[in-house]
């Protein structure tokens, strides 16, 4: 039987594009089906087309024997919302030219979820590996004063100032700091740089700088907290927090978290989400000291483009070069 090769997303009209969308997230649960067309939606509607990138191979009579889906979420990462096939030869195919399209646009990581437990995702057989198991925390913010503490002496907070080059600096240098011998999805290290997770953080749509903060202890940046807020559904997303190594198990951390829950309560947010390795211990005993309340698991997955690049001969990425001079 022959089969004809599809394009980028943005070269195929809307209907074409849901169609591809649909059938590479059939093999999924349904679930996680409504999640990756949400996904791909949200990223047409915040970041346009241009985030979207797509190949299928499609049947004599055009409709799709393979096809493959992921938007961008960071100048050099990407994820991976769908891959279906009617054989295995051709998922591999298609998964290769979708990978062959986020490379040329710079992108050096791609990564994917799946639920925990059942049967192995579709894109292990594209060449990507598990790099964690995430638990998702919720907790209900109650309007209330029980965590208005004053911070220990010694200890404040500043508002990151992103017009302020050397406080970007000092937020870069310390959340680069917390990533050392970190217990949050240390295999995530193999993929992209702290730099390169910060520059993502900064680009995400719902970034906004007085949500993010420096944790100083006598005048000494030691920790941030990073929030994001998604004020239309009343919720504040902790997106990270980190310490540097010197100052861990000592309890700091416990000021991060309440920090998170004061913010919350400042910005009238009902609800306080993160997400967590599930093997990261010191964090979730934080987050299980201030009541917060697992909702649900997925296993995070990832591959690098670079040793497409070998096989294929395509240019570097600025991905590359990063990691030449960050090698983790």
């Amino acid at each position: 039987m022959n089969y004809t090769p599809g394009r980028q997303s943005r070269f195929v009209n809307s209907d074409q594009l849901s169609q591809i969308a649909v059938f590479a997230v059939s093999a999924f649960p349904l679930g996680r089906q409504q999640l990756s067309l949400t996904q791909l939606s949200d990223a047409i509607n915040h970041r346009g087309r241009e985030a979207v990138f797509a190949s299928c191979i499609t049947q004599p009579d055009g409709s799709p024997a393979a096809a493959a889906i992921a938007i961008r979420f960071a100048d050099d990462a990407a994820m991976l919302l769908g891959l279906h096939a009617i054989d295995l030869g051709l998922l591999q195919g298609v998964a290769t030219a979708l990978h062959q399209q986020l490379r040329a646009a710079g992108v050096g990581f791609v990564q994917a979820a799946w639920d925990t437990g059942g049967t192995a995702p579709p894109f292990a057989a594209a060449g990507y590996e598990q790099i964690a198991t995430l638990q998702y925390l919720s907790l209900k913010i109650e309007q209330a004063d029980s965590w208005a503490r004053e911070l220990p002496t010694g200890f404040a907070w500043e508002i990151f100032n992103v017009h302020d080059p050397s406080q970007c600096e000092r937020m870069q240098a310390v959340v680069q700091s917390s990533f050392e011998a970190t217990l949050d999805c240390p295999q995530l290290s193999g993929f992209r740089s702290p730099r390169q997770i910060f520059s993502g953080y900064q680009s995400a749509p719902g970034f906004d700088p007085s949500a993010w903060l420096i944790l100083t202890h006598l005048s000494k940046d030691i920790g941030c907290l990073l929030t994001t807020r998604h004020q239309d559904a009343g919720v504040l997303e902790l997106t990270y927090m980190g310490l540097i190594p010197q100052h861990r198990g000592k309890g700091v951390g416990a000021l991060l978290v309440r920090q998170a829950i004061q913010l919350a309560m400042q910005w009238q947010c009902q609800q306080l989400i993160l997400a967590v390795d599930r093997e990261n211990s010191p964090a979730n005993r934080a987050y299980r000291d201030v009541g917060m309340q697992r909702v649900a698991d997925e296993t995070v997955w990832g591959r690098s483009t670079a040793t497409l690049a070998k096989a294929t001969g395509l240019p570097a990425t600025a991905a590359d070069h990063e990691e030449s001079e960050d090698p983790r």
